[in-house]
């Protein structure tokens, strides 16, 4: 396979990649909006914001990754994209966990039940 196609392949399997996460987490805010808001109207707002955080990020990420050559390709040094995309990848992977603490309290306060106290 030539890297032109490697390439173009790496790029499809990314794009199909993100398209089907914004799906989900897309679902997600639907399912917050709509089941979740008049079901459970103490933990609606933690998943929406969830979900919600989760496609900002998302988009974000996204659009650094495609940014990140055009920023580091005129310096001339191949490590310095490494360590673009590295120091990128890491401070993603800390947001994404933050972001994710709002999903683990939303899970905490489905399971405790709608009349349950709180703590």
């Amino acid at each position: 396979m030539s890297p032109a196609s490697s390439s173009w392949l790496l790029g499809a399997a990314s794009g199909a990649s993100t398209l089907l996460s914004l799906i989900v987490h897309v679902v997600f805010l639907v399912v917050a909006f709509g089941i979740v808001r008049r079901h459970r109207p103490d933990a609606w707002g933690l998943v929406a914001a969830w979900a919600g955080a989760s496609i900002a990020l998302m988009l974000m990420h996204t659009a650094m990754t495609m940014v990140m050559p055009l920023m580091v390709g005129g310096s001339g040094s191949p490590d310095s994209f490494f360590v673009v995309s590295a120091a990128t990848t890491g401070t993603f992977a800390l947001l994404r966990a933050a972001v994710d603490l709002l999903l683990v309290l939303a899970l905490v306060r489905l399971a405790r039940g709608a009349d349950a106290p709180r703590v």
